[in-house]
């Protein structure tokens, strides 16, 4: 799956989207199911900023906000170096 790909998938989950709760959880026990749609009871404002801006996604729920840049490799391991914290 691609960068983007996850990024849509991570804004379904924060905006509180029931088709995309539904799929990523298919796989979840009961109860982790469970506190993925807690997310419906209060959803995040989530906007998505296409291309290369360092920030992909902005949430926003009253006063909680939080930036998030997603990373995708094809590696099973991402290690985050120290130095300039690089891949």
């Amino acid at each position: 799956m691609g960068g983007s790909n996850y990024e849509r998938e991570l804004k379904g989950i924060l905006q509180g989207d029931k088709s995309t709760l539904l799929s990523v959880t298919k796989s979840c026990s009961p109860v982790e199911r469970e506190k993925y749609m807690m997310i419906l009871e209060k959803p995040f404002v989530v906007v998505r900023a296409a291309g290369s801006y360092g920030v992909d996604l902005v949430a926003v729920r009253g006063d909680v906000s939080f930036l998030a840049e997603i990373k995708s490799s094809n590696s099973d391991t991402l290690h985050f170096s120290s130095i300039g914290g690089k891949l």
